[in-house]
């Protein structure tokens, strides 16, 4: 019978008994339920989100795009190792917003939704419409139960550029949306590299749905309008930085610098196998679905043709993450958004399979589905009740945002240190921070005085070894630049982590520092020291 429809099939099953259609209808009824309950528990973390304040990482990048936006030039004026594309995205929402942080909650949740429709046109593209919603519950609560960390992140908005992408070819391959699909793939390349591997799926859609019923030319001219954009965003970016001199800087932080510190054994993110076995271990009902969904396209002749795109996509969102070599939550986004759109397949896969089940065995199909759904799920929901109430709490009953800031690290010592600097200074005096503390650098009214936001990777011990050259240049330019515009203060850092040396552990930089300055106060792990020369403003 392979080949026939779903519909034939049921038609040719002999008529369930009021049991067996009481077990289904039971099984359907709590599957609703579980889903809508999800959906909207997501819709209040939705909100609840956009309360949230920059973690480390989303704070450097909206730094740097603030320095650049008063002028400065990427790379030449502000080290950073970052590719440009998150950068800039962060320049454009300040110049368009003139706010810091809300406005990137409210872009993340914008690039949610655009993806929540991808999941459900790509479903429908393979024939599992009702497999949609699914993938897209899956996604977001994966998504929301890493909490605030990892989201606003460039991997995961990078991983939805690439769905969108996937999607534009998958559904309708016309030359337009596989331009657009192109110049979505270029974006992703500049947020990060790696993503550019997503043009081997795009490209073999391409190829596929041409196969049938179009002509070459018209595949030749789908396949150039992919790549145009790509070659266009190179061209412009490379002519972008030549003519702000920062070509030069550019290929020696992003290219040189990244590929020998992410490179090395000696990078702190060396335990792979640990983190690649937890994080599979957080999505091992995806992947347990996924198989389902496998198996479901391959046993129907009219969807096989998908089988290939939907295994090729996630082995491609798992090289992206291998080559990355972190093994961070925000890595894993494409691999997810993968896995959820065969995941949710394979779960109405299941569904349908319990109609043709022999009556014995239909409670344990039932029961199957059920547990693998609840097991998935359960501790997002659990996290996503604790979140929204105490964002409920905090913010809308005690209306205390202090309070609510307290739950998210040291935010609110970064905030106070900001603070202080800003009231102990004139709008003309630098300061400098030594270790990782962006939001200091974010929220200050005052100008940093040197091109490192941050000393991390920069000063470190791993660098200093496989960098000497590199690493005793950028004393020399740190030094300079302290030297030049003498900061009013000096923030360390305690916290080092083996992120970054204690600066008594760097000679020349310790002698500078006591030679001219002098601890003032401590806010949480932040020393703050004063210049000994500097004068005290009130």
């Amino acid at each position: 019978m392979e080949g026939n429809t779903i519909a034939e099939m049921h038609e040719a099953t002999p008529s369930p008994s009021r049991d067996d259609t009481n077990q289904r209808t039971v099984t359907n009824t709590v599957l609703r339920v579980v889903l809508w309950g999800t959906a909207l528990l997501l819709v209040v973390w939705a909100v609840s989100s956009c309360w949230w304040p920059y973690g480390p990482d989303q704070a450097q990048l909206a730094w740097v795009a603030e320095e650049i936006t008063t002028g400065k030039a990427l790379y030449r004026d502000v080290w950073d190792n970052n590719p440009p594309g998150a950068i800039l995205q962060h320049a454009l929402m300040h110049i368009l917003l003139g706010e810091i942080m809300w406005p990137s909650r409210v872009i993340d949740l914008v690039y949610l939704m655009v993806t929540v429709w991808a999941l459900v046109a790509m479903s429908k593209a393979f024939g599992s419409p009702r497999a949609g919603p699914w993938a897209a519950i899956l996604f977001l609560s994966f998504y929301a139960f890493h909490g605030f960390g990892p989201s606003c992140q460039r991997d995961g908005w990078a991983a939805m550029q690439i769905t969108w992408a996937i999607a534009l070819v998958l559904t309708r391959p016309t030359t337009l949306r596989c331009a657009l699909a192109g110049l979505l793939l270029s974006i992703a390349a500049c947020f990060k590299p790696p993503f550019l591997l997503a043009m081997v799926p795009v490209t073999v859609l391409i190829a596929k749905s041409g196969v049938s019923a179009e002509s070459p030319g018209r595949t030749i001219s789908r396949l150039a309008a992919l790549i145009l954009p790509i070659v266009c965003a190179a061209f412009v970016l490379f002519a972008w930085l030549s003519s702000t001199g920062a070509l030069s800087d550019a290929f020696e932080q992003v290219v040189v610098f990244n590929k020998r510190i992410y490179g090395s054994r000696s990078f702190p993110f060396s335990t792979a196998p640990l983190a690649i076995l937890e994080r599979l271990g957080e999505m091992l009902h995806l992947l347990i679905l996924g198989v389902a969904g496998s198996t479901y396209l391959s046993a129907r002749a009219e969807r096989r043709q998908y089988l290939s795109i939907g295994l090729l996509w996630p082995i491609i969102a798992l090289v992206i993450v291998l080559v990355q070599y972190r093994f961070f939550t925000h890595h894993w986004y494409a691999l997810v958004i993968s896995l959820s759109l065969l995941a949710g397949i394979g779960l109405q896969g299941l569904v349908e399979t319990l109609r043709g089940a022999p009556t014995t065995s239909r409670r344990l199909w039932s029961s199957v589905v059920l547990v693998i759904v609840f097991a998935g799920l359960l501790r997002p929901c659990l996290f996503l009740l604790r979140d929204t109430q105490l964002w409920l709490t905090d913010v809308v009953v005690k209306r205390d945002y202090d309070q609510y800031l307290s739950r998210f690290g040291r935010f609110l010592d970064e905030q106070s240190t900001a603070e202080y600097l800003d009231a102990h200074t004139s709008p003309r005096d630098s300061f400098q921070v030594w270790g990782l503390a962006p939001i200091v650098n974010l929220l200050s009214q005052r100008p940093i005085a040197s091109h490192f936001g941050h000393t991390v990777y920069v000063f470190s011990d791993f660098n200093e070894e496989l960098n000497p050259k590199l690493f005793a240049k950028y004393i020399d330019q740190f030094l300079q630049d302290m030297s030049l515009n003498r900061p009013t203060y000096l923030v360390v850092d305690l916290k080092t982590e083996g992120w970054w040396k204690p600066i008594e552990e760097i000679p020349r930089i310790d002698q500078y520092v006591k030679s001219n300055y002098a601890h003032e106060t401590q806010i949480g792990s932040l020393l703050v020291l004063r210049s000994t020369t500097a004068e005290r403003q009130r």
